[in-house]
């Protein structure tokens, strides 16, 4: 009975390592729950049965080959040799994280034959903590950068499962209780789950983190697109009042001209260019590049609301080479951070922003720099935090712009030097 359920665990255990290996390298084929359950079935009973009848651990191995590309090959998109390939090195590192939690049962002076299913357990718990990591990492370009101290935290509930594990079963061998194995295995089989679900659960919240930062840039260019659409309505309907008006002007300067009243021409025509141009429109800042100059122009329409005076410096070309939503995300950003610490100074003639843009040698230069009073708040990195009502959406806002920088293997540095606040971002 205690042979079967250690069995049973172990091969579930084993099969939910092939599991989180296979959603690191391939994805996974759309197929009927039902259809899944019965090849996890025919997994574990053909290892089951494997493992309880062939006594020579290289036929064992070959089995386990079979079986865990067998259920690859049904279960996920692939190629069969890239298929072949990452099994055998699932299993390949399942037999060396044996022979490591081996070697230590005997640096530790344990008996790694008594303590054979205790071994077991604790190498593959090890195994399935290394292949989290591992897709945890592959996806953290995608997800908010996770302090060092919250992978010590992640690290250490496997930790802390291993030495309950081992704990157990020495107790276990210690026990004249018939049934402690039974509850020994139970209980480990609890702790494995319970391991699973906790970097399930922060998988999913890290899902759930990137589709909101992808949520909030969406919301972003959204805004930048209607600012836009809204400008260029502005001059079709001018350019519109222009082709209505037209007829009439030329009408009036051809009877000045009839009447040879040339200087009365001469200044019905000036009234028309400086009393009412129909062209006019916000877009001030026109650099070519339709990012930078929608969010720039949007932006200072802001400012001048507050009396903030803006004050450009822009070297770029029409088109860069860098992904716009990016670039929407750290101007959007910098900008809406300096807006909010000017709008703080009582001094009006002290409410200005800087921005640098620009471009040399295919590296992008942004810096933008204001003035602040007061102190600034940081957060336990150093990093300045927002003092604004909604600090769950606006306190992402730098944390994106670092996002947006590393996938460029940019750099970004800010200073609070003399009452100003300057960050520098260079993007290559």
């Amino acid at each position: 009975m205690n042979e079967i359920l250690f069995y049973l665990i172990s091969t579930s255990l084993f099969l939910v390592i092939i599991k989180e290996a296979m959603g690191i390298f391939f994805v996974k084929k759309d197929l009927p729950f039902s259809f899944s359950l019965i090849v996890w079935i025919v997994f574990l009973a053909v290892d089951i049965c494997g493992t309880e009848y062939i006594a020579q651990p290289f036929l064992l191995l070959i089995l386990e080959i079979a079986t865990s590309l067998f259920f690859c090959i049904l279960l996920y998109y692939g190629s069969i040799i890239k298929k072949i390939v990452c099994v055998v090195i699932i299993n390949l590192l399942g037999m060396i994280s044996e022979v490591v939690v081996g070697l230590v049962f005997i640096f530790l002076d344990i008996r790694y034959t008594q303590y054979q299913i205790a071994g077991s357990l604790i190498s593959k718990l090890v195994l399935l903590t290394i292949l989290r990591v591992l897709k945890a990492l592959k996806h953290s370009s995608l997800k908010m950068k996770i302090p060092f101290s919250y992978w010590c935290m992640l690290f250490s509930i496997p930790m802390g499962s291993i030495f309950i594990l081992n704990t157990l079963f020495m107790l276990c061998e210690k026990s004249d209780d018939k049934n402690a194995a039974v509850f020994c295995l139970i209980s480990s089989g609890i702790i494995l789950v319970l391991n699973f679900m906790i970097f399930k659960i922060y998988e999913e919240l890290a899902e759930k983190l990137e589709l909101k930062k992808q949520q909030a840039i969406f919301d972003k260019e959204i805004e930048l697109c209607k600012e836009q659409l809204q400008e260029r309505e502005v001059v079709n309907l001018n350019i519109r009042k222009l082709k209505h008006d037209i007829e009439n002007h030329l009408m009036c300067i051809r009877e000045y001209a009839v009447r040879k009243e040339f200087e009365g021409a001469i200044d019905y025509i000036d009234d028309i260019l400086n009393g009412e141009n129909y062209l006019k429109n916000n877009s001030e800042i026109n650099t070519g590049n339709i990012v930078v100059d929608t969010l720039l122009n949007y932006k200072k329409s802001v400012m001048e609301k507050s009396d903030i005076k803006l004050n450009l410096r822009i070297e770029i070309p029409q088109k860069l080479r860098f992904n716009d939503a990016d670039i929407c995300v750290i101007l959007g950003n910098c900008l809406d951070n300096s807006i909010e610490a000017v709008c703080k100074l009582d001094d009006v003639s002290k409410r200005e922003v800087n921005v640098d843009l620009v471009y040399r040698k295919k590296g992008l230069l942004i810096r933008i720099s204001n003035p602040f009073s007061g102190d600034i708040k940081k957060d336990t990195n150093g990093n300045p935090v927002t003092t604004k009502a909604d600090k769950e959406n606006h306190g992402m806002g730098l944390c994106s712009v670092k996002n947006a920088v590393s996938k460029y293997n940019g750099a970004m540095n800010i200073s609070t030097d003399n009452s100003m606040f300057k960050v520098q971002i260079l993007l290559y």
